[in-house]
């Protein structure tokens, strides 16, 4: 398995996007055949994005996607602290 993303790494506004209580995810897991083949398979995540967490889920990752951000290494850590704290469940 891959950590596949549906808005590529390189953008930072979404990179790490994962808060299923808003329904707004941009990294699931993913073979490794279909993260590396035709773009991750960008429209097909798409629509299983929109199935899973309601119509126009894509569109508004897409869109959160091109908003300018600057993420810090305070941040970064947070949001582990914050995952972390969710695997344990």
């Amino acid at each position: 398995m891959d950590c596949g993303h549906f808005m590529g790494r390189s953008k930072y506004a979404t990179r790490w996007l994962y808060d299923l209580d808003a329904g707004l995810v941009n990294v699931m897991p993913q073979c490794k055949r279909c993260n590396m083949t035709n773009g991750g398979q960008q429209y097909l995540y798409g629509q299983r994005l929109d199935e899973r967490f309601g119509k126009g889920t894509a569109d508004r990752i897409m869109q959160m996607s091109n908003q300018p951000s600057k993420h810090n290494l305070h941040d970064l850590i947070e949001w582990r602290k914050g995952y972390e704290e969710k695997l344990k469940g």
